[in-house]
């Protein structure tokens, strides 16, 4: 199951209404393709897995999937096997495995995804509802657990696993299984997903070859030593958007890699021919994807344009280099004009859709100011992009970089970052508090905020916002 991600009283859904609008979700994806993939793995091989995600199920608190868990149990039977996946969200991730121990004594409770795989270690100290956690890809993982249990065995040596027992965990080798090995995924949230107005989603690689150091999956493809990223087949992946756009019409599709394309000849050589095949066989879909700055050339998105891209989710972070540098470890070309590369996009008819960390514990002046301009070309849609700030995943190397450095406050797991500079804190304080409760805020009137903000930090003058509480 995938919990609700619940901010408040609002489900996950009604927040992304309230930040972007509904009209902007229709590129957002929101299949869980892990689980998806999961299900269609072990039931091709005679394991059947219900699927529940209180995500796409529009769940306002954990109570709700709880009651779809129990709903579903009175129907099917008592589970032997509970899985969880979530990249971030640890407190309902545990609740609900507490509630199913609590349930079903003798139940089987294994937590997945990048949360798992970078902490199962720390995680295993911290709390006793999870018996196994997959590190990795879950797929085979999760299906020899399932066929263990189901056999009333509980093994300590599955691949791709990490056992809890009385003292450290039994940890095994991490299993990427083969592309080829893997069925499509099962689309049985797809109908839930299109009745929101949200974009059904497809992957065509896995993993990343960059190490970016605020980044989970380049931390999870870094335990590969170098097999992390991979690709499928363009046959392969054409023929699936193919079977979606037949069989259930889709009006727009995500691809979610989380970098579709690398700076690499061969990557670059394979989103053309990608490109060219979705020609070739006239599938009209538009579609969308992720890719980084220095991955962007024209040759390469004109082909994509061609074939239906109208939309790219760009990681541009910063654009101060010695921040992208040393702060985020970005590898970055020796020349790099990311305003000319983006120009390029809008040029060609793309649409860009950025992402930007400007606030993180070590944020400077400098930085702010050189990340203005690159603002001004793609973020003018949206007015909340000056209170963009790092999320510390638990287990980046970022995260235990700031640990070290005495920057991030609470107790593991429930953390914060703190800022290093104090006219950081209170500028972004005072951004944030500017940006989220005005009604009908203009991208003009956000810049000037920023701005102003930045000039009362260079002079030492007081804020031109009213101090009112902490962020």
């Amino acid at each position: 199951m995938n919990p609700p991600a619940v901010d408040g009283r609002f489900s996950y859904y009604e927040k992304l209404v309230r930040l972007w609008g509904r009209s902007y979700l229709y590129s957002w994806p929101f299949e869980h393709l892990g689980l998806m993939s999961i299900a269609a793995y072990s039931s091709n091989r005679g394991i059947d897995v219900l699927t529940i995600n209180g995500m796409v199920e529009n769940h306002s608190s954990v109570d709700q999937t709880w009651a779809r868990v129990l709903e579903t149990a009175a129907t099917c039977g008592v589970p032997s096997l509970v899985g969880i996946s979530d990249m971030v969200d640890y407190v309902e991730c545990i609740e609900l495995a507490r509630r199913a121990k609590a349930t079903w004594p003798g139940v089987c409770t294994v937590l997945g995804h990048n949360l798992s795989t970078l902490n199962y270690k720390a995680l295993c100290q911290f709390t006793s509802v999870f018996d196994y956690y997959v590190i990795g890809d879950g797929e085979r993982a999760f299906f020899e657990l399932a066929r263990a249990v189901l056999d009333n065995k509980r093994p300590v040596s599955i691949p791709g696993t990490a056992v809890r027992l009385s003292g450290p965990p039994v940890v095994n080798e991490l299993d990427l299984p083969d592309f080829a090995e893997l069925e499509w995924p099962s689309r049985a949230e797809i109908h839930q997903v299109l009745a929101l107005g949200m974009s059904p989603s497809i992957f065509t690689k896995r993993g990343c070859p960059y190490r970016c150091a605020f980044c989970a999956t380049g931390a999870v493809s870094d335990l590969a030593r170098g097999k992390g990223y991979r690709a499928r087949q363009v046959e392969d992946v054409v023929n699936e958007i193919e079977m979606l756009r037949k069989d259930f019409e889709i009006p727009h599709l995500t691809i979610v890699d989380d970098l579709f394309l690398t700076r690499a000849e061969t990557s670059r050589a394979w989103a053309i021919d990608f490109g060219r095949e979705l020609m070739r066989r006239a599938i009209k879909v538009p579609f969308m994807l992720d890719t980084r700055v220095d991955s962007i050339s024209k040759e390469v998105f004109t082909v994509l344009y061609r074939a239906g891209l109208r939309s790219v989710f760009v990681g541009i972070e910063s654009g101060h280099r010695q921040t992208l540098e040393g702060v985020f470890k970005k590898r970055l070309p020796r020349v790099q004009d990311p305003l000319a590369q983006l120009r390029m996009l809008e040029e060609i008819g793309i649409k860009v859709i950025p992402g930007f960390i400007l606030f993180h514990p070590k944020t400077g002046r400098e930085e702010l100011l050189a990340s203005l301009p690159l603002i001004d070309l793609v973020g003018r849609d949206n007015p909340g992009v000056f209170r963009h700030a790092l999320r510390a995943y638990l287990g980046t190397p970022l995260y235990h970089e700031l640990v070290r450095e005495g920057l991030i406050e609470g107790a593991w797991p429930s953390t914060q970052w703190a800022f290093k500079d104090e006219n950081a804190a209170t500028m972004f304080a005072r951004i944030r508090r500017f940006t989220k409760h005005q009604d009908n805020l203009t991208y003009e009137d956000a810049r000037d905020c920023f701005v102003r903000e930045l000039y009362a930090w260079e002079q030492g003058l007081s804020p031109y916002l009213p101090d009112e509480g902490s962020c």
